[in-house]
């Protein structure tokens, strides 16, 4: 398993390829805006987190992770997901599945208490 904490990673927009977790023989995004810990993501007040924000930087949407090798499992902390956040999972060129918040939101609800 690996973690993508984005530590190693100045809080700023960067406008090229970034390594995956800081190793590129994993994957890369196309472009990155990685923000210090505030209300909407950081871990417990601290550390760093990946946006994706039209307000704070436009060109930050979307942004595209390709990991080298096919993966049988994905999770991301998704601490402030709004109506607008889509996540699309992709094999090469074939949409796998679309999440929205709000399907994530009505998963948990569905759930037995």
């Amino acid at each position: 398993m690996t973690v993508e904490s984005f530590e190693e990673l100045k809080a700023s927009f960067i406008s090229t390829s970034v390594p995956f977790a800081a190793n590129a023989s994993l994957g890369s995004y196309d472009h990155l805006l990685v923000r210090s810990a505030d209300a909407f993501g950081g871990d417990g007040g601290k550390g760093k987190y990946m946006s994706v924000n039209i307000g704070i930087n436009a060109a930050s949407n979307p942004t595209t992770l390709t990991l080298a090798n096919p993966q049988r499992y994905f999770g991301l902390w998704w601490s402030a997901g709004d109506p607008n956040n889509v996540l699309n999972f992709y094999s090469g060129s074939k949409l796998l599945e679309t999440f929205r918040t709000n399907d994530v939101v009505n998963f948990i609800n569905a759930q037995p208490r």
